[in-house]
């Protein structure tokens, strides 16, 4: 593990633990003093949780603890519990819906299923730290997970338990990121401070082009931050 990860790991438990929202936290010179590390690695760990959004620096004031929230991290086709996982969190599901049905025009269309399709549509509440931060919807054809029941949810991550039980793996997805007024039961979920929720529409496909999946996110704006790593194709 690289040094500067070290003190990333160990600036963040300090934050955590012994820090609110709007703290000051110690300078650089002192976390140096603090650590054992030099000032270039301190720098780095600094800028390493401020990527993470769990502190930014203030001209004239220094650096503060920012209010908690969830920075949604996507780079290639990945899962909300890797996303979160990956920024060192421990994703959570508050309660679990799962229904078999015939789902509506748009969705049949979406997921390119005849009309007398069936597919199942998961609905979870997910947490961290034991705070509500979306509602998420997954829908999905029947027939590429016949006889699916709750038993086979059987981890964080929807991705993971499609690969184990289906062998089902997404090869690329396409999403549509808005922010609206939120509804009375997303409030009653997220909280009522969730005023303005951040919708993220996701559809997925297998190798073979055929869609796997429509996800729906909704999430409190407030504490949740989507982002996205680009780039660049090399030249042909």
């Amino acid at each position: 593990m690289p040094l500067y990860e070290k003190v990333r790991l160990e600036l963040r438990e300090l934050v955590r633990s012994e820090y609110r929202p709007g703290d000051l936290l110690p300078t650089q010179t002192e976390i140096v003093h603090r650590t054992g590390a030099s000032a270039i690695t301190v720098k780095r760990a600094l800028q390493e949780l401020a990527r993470e959004g769990l502190i930014e620096s203030t001209r004239g004031k220094g650096t503060i603890v920012r209010r908690f929230e969830v920075a949604d991290l996507h780079a290639g086709v990945s899962s909300w519990s890797e996303s979160v996982s990956g920024f060192g969190e421990m994703p959570q599901t508050a309660w679990t819906k799962i229904e078999r049905r015939t789902p509506p025009e748009r969705v049949r269309n979406l997921l390119k299923i005849a009309p007398s399709a069936e597919t199942f549509r998961i609905r979870r509440l997910r947490m961290v730290r034991g705070k509500p931060i979306c509602l998420m919807i997954n829908e999905i054809p029947a027939a590429l997970i016949p006889e699916f029941n709750r038993h086979m949810l059987d981890c964080e991550s929807l991705y993971d338990c499609l690969h184990r039980h289906f062998r089902l793996h997404p090869a690329r997805a396409d999403e549509d990121v808005t922010a609206r007024e939120s509804a009375a039961n997303e409030r009653k979920h997220l909280g009522a401070q969730a005023k303005v929720v951040l919708v993220v529409t996701r559809r997925t496909f297998l190798a073979n082009r055929r869609p796997l999946e429509l996800a729906t996110v909704v999430a409190n704006a407030a504490s949740y931050r989507y982002q996205v790593e680009l780039f660049n194709q090399p030249n042909r």
